[in-house]
C-alpha cells in the first residue's frame, strides 16, 4: 500500500508541474512540481496508510484537468474526466462536494462557449460525477433510509466543529473516545438515546446537524468567533495532529527533519501571496483555480481543522507559490518602488498571520507520543510505553492523558502508590477532565477511601454525561455506604444507557434487593441472567432475593 501511495504521490508531482505550465509557464510548472515533491507533509502522508494520499493525488488530477479546460473549454474528454475525478474526491472526502458547484458556475460563465456547447460540457461533467456517485447514493438510500451522496457523517462532523466548547480542532463526542472505532457508534448511541428509539444513519446525521445549527443560531457571536479561529488554524504553520504527527516521524527520517523547517504553511502561504500579487491578471482570466482553493478552504472551516484535511490544498498552493518565485526577479527589477513596498507589506501580513503562535508544535508531538505509548502498552511493551508517556509529559505537561495512561500501566504492575500520585497530578493539570477524576476515584476506591472517591465521581459525571462507567462506580460506592436510593437512581440511568448489559441489570437488582424492593429486584436479576446465564453471582443474588420475598 505504501509503495502504491508513493507512486501516486510521485505522479501527482508530475501533474502539478503540467498544471503549473498550463496556468503560468514552464518554469513555474517545474518549480511547482518540485515544491510538492520536496514537501515534508506530502512525504509524511504518503507513508501513512490512510486516504489522505489518495485525496491529494485526486486533487492533483483535478487541478490538471481544470487547467486543461481553462485553455481548451470545448474538450469534452477533459470535462468528463474532471467529473470522474470530482466524484472520486467526493467519495473519499465528503466536503470536496463544495468544489462541484464552482466547476458548473465557471462553465456557465465561460463566454467563449456557445450555450449549446455549455449544455454539452455540463452533461459530460455530470456524467463523470454520476458514474461514481450514483451507485453510492442509491446504496445509501436503500441501507441508510435517506438521501446521501457519499456518507451520513455530515451532521456528526458539523457538530464536532460547531458546539459550545468547540475550539476548531477535532473533539470526540465522548471524552476519551477519540478514535475511529468509537466515533460512529457514539454518534448513533447518543442520538438514539435523545430520540428514545433506534435511528437510521440519516436520522443520526440530522440529529447532529440540528444541534450544530442550534448552537450557531442561539450563539451567533460565539459561532462567528469560532469560525474566525478555524480560519486562522487553517493557515497556521502548525500541522494539527489527528493521531500521528510529522515531528515524531522526523526523528527517523531526514527528509522530514529538513522539510518541517523549510516547507510548511508558514513559508508556503507568503509565497502564495507573492504569486497571487504578481500573477493577478492571469488568475483573473483563470479565476476558477483560486475559487476552488477558497471553496475547499471554506469547506474545512465549516467543520474543523486537522492537517490531513487541509493537506490536499497543497498542490494548488504549490502552483501559486512557484508562480511568485519565478516572477520575483523581474518584478524586483522592473516594478516601481511604491508597488514593491505594497507587495512586501502584503506578503509580510500573510507571513505574520500564518506564523502566529496559536498552537504549540510540542503539544502536537505530545499527542503522537501518547498514542505511541498506548500502542506499545497494548502490545505488552510496558517499559517502552512508560518512556513514551514520560516524553509526552515533558513536551506538554498540562495534558492529563499521559499521566492517566502512565498511571494505568503502573497500577497494572502493582505500583499502586505511584499510580495514585499520577492520577492526582492528572486532576491537578486537568481539573475539568472527567477521565482524570474517574481514574483517581477508582484508585481511591481500591484504597478504601470511599468518601473522597465519591466526591471526584460526582465531579466526573457532568464532565462525562454519556459514560455509564462513571455512574456505575458512583452507584457502587454509594451503595457501600448504604445510600441506596441515590445508587438505585444511578443504576437505572445505566440500564437506560446500556439495556443489553447483564452487569447493569445485576447492579440495579442487587441495590434494589438491599433496599428491600424485592419484586423489582427479582425482575432485574432475572433479566441479568437471561442476558448472561453464566453469571453465578447474579444467580446467587436472585435466589436470595426470591427467598426474602417469599419469607415476607
Amino acid at each position: 500500500v505504501r509503495v502504491l501511495q508513493a507512486l501516486l504521490g510521485a505522479s501527482g508531482c508530475v501533474l502539478v508541474a503540467l498544471a503549473g505550465e498550463r496556468l503560468f509557464d514552464r518554469q513555474a510548472g517545474v518549480i511547482a512540481g518540485f515544491l510538492l515533491a520536496l514537501s515534508a507533509p506530502a512525504i509524511f502522508f504518503d507513508a501513512l496508510i490512510q486516504k489522505t494520499a489518495l485525496e491529494t493525488f485526486l486533487m492533483c488530477v483535478l487541478l490538471y484537468f481544470t487547467t486543461r479546460v481553462v485553455d481548451e473549454p470545448e474538450e469534452r474528454a477533459s470535462w468528463f474526466l474532471l467529473g470522474l475525478t470530482g466524484g472520486g474526491l467526493a467519495l473519499s472526502r465528503e466536503n470536496t462536494l463544495i468544489l462541484l458547484p464552482v466547476l458548473f458556475v465557471w462553465l456557465w460563465s465561460e463566454w467563449r462557449l456557445p450555450v449549446r456547447r455549455r449544455w454539452a460540457m455540463s452533461l459530460m461533467l455530470a456524467g463523470g460525477l454520476a458514474l461514481l456517485l450514483a451507485p453510492a447514493t442509491i446504496r445509501n438510500a436503500v441501507a441508510g433510509g435517506g438521501f446521501h451522496l457519499t456518507t451520513s457523517q455530515l451532521g456528526t462532523n458539523l457538530y464536532i466543529g460547531n458546539h459550545p466548547g468547540a475550539d476548531g480542532t477535532y473533539q470526540p463526542l465522548r471524552s476519551g473516545r477519540g478514535t475511529a472505532e468509537y466515533e460512529r457508534t457514539d454518534a448513533t448511541d447518543i442520538a438514539a438515546r435523545a430520540a428514545g428509539r433506534a435511528l437510521t444513519p440519516a436520522e443520526v446525521s440530522s440529529y447532529w446537524t440540528r444541534r450544530a445549527l442550534d448552537f450557531v443560531l442561539s450563539e451567533p457571536v460565539a459561532a462567528i468567533g469560532l469560525t474566525a479561529r478555524k480560519a486562522m488554524l487553517l493557515i497556521n504553520r502548525v500541522d494539527i495532529v489527528d493521531t500521528e504527527d510529522m515531528q515524531t516521524y522526523a526523528e527517523w527520517s531526514w527528509p522530514l527533519r529538513l522539510g518541517r523547517w523549510t516547507f510548511h504553511f508558514g513559508v508556503l502561504l507568503p509565497l502564495v501571496a507573492l504569486g497571487v500579487w504578481t500573477r493577478w491578471r492571469r488568475l483573473q482570466r483563470a479565476w476558477i483555480v483560486p475559487a476552488m482553493v477558497l471553496a475547499y478552504a471554506g469547506g474545512i472551516v465549516v467543520f474543523y481543522v486537522v492537517a490531513r484535511y487541509r493537506h490536499p490544498l497543497t498542490p494548488f498552493l504549490a502552483v501559486f507559490a512557484a508562480a511568485g518565485l519565478t516572477a520575483l526577479p523581474r518584478l524586483v527589477r522592473d516594478m516601481p518602488r511604491h508597488q514593491r513596498i505594497a507587495m512586501a507589506a502584503a506578503v509580510l501580513v500573510v507571513a505574520i498571520l500564518a506564523n502566529w503562535p496559536l498552537l504549540s508544535q510540542d503539544a502536537m508531538q505530545a499527542v503522537s507520543e501518547t498514542n505511541l505509548g498506548v500502542a506499545l502498552q497494548g502490545a505488552g511493551r510496558t517499559e517502552e510505553a512508560l518512556s513514551r508517556y514520560r516524553r509526552a509529559i515533558d513536551l506538554q505537561a498540562t495534558d492529563p492523558a499521559p499521566y492517566l495512561n502512565m498511571g494505568a500501566v503502573l497500577q497494572g504492575s502493582g505500583r499502586i502508590d505511584e499510580a495514585a500520585a499520577l492520577f492526582v497530578k492528572a486532576v491537578e493539570v486537568g481539573p475539568d477532565s472527567g477521565e482524570a477524576r474517574y481514574f483517581l476515584a477508582k484508585s481511591l476506591l481500591e484504597r478504601q477511601r470511599t468518601t473522597e472517591a465519591i466526591a471526584h465521581l460526582r465531579e466526573a459525571i457532568p464532565r462525562m454525561p454519556d459514560s455509564p462507567d462513571v455512574r456505575t462506580s458512583l452507584g457502587i460506592a454509594l451503595a457501600s455506604q448504604g445510600t441506596f436510593s441515590e445508587a438505585i437512581g444511578l443504576f437505572r440511568e445505566v440500564v437506560e444507557m446500556s439495556p443489553a448489559s447483564a452487569i447493569a441489570h445485576w447492579n440495579l437488582g442487587s441495590a434494589l434487593a438491599a433496599a428491600g424492593q424485592l419484586d423489582e429486584a427479582v425482575q432485574e436479576l432475572e433479566i441479568s441472567l437471561r442476558l448472561d446465564p453464566a453469571h453465578t453471582q447474579a444467580r446467587a443474588d436472585l435466589d436470595s432475593a426470591r427467598q426474602l420475598r417469599d419469607e415476607q
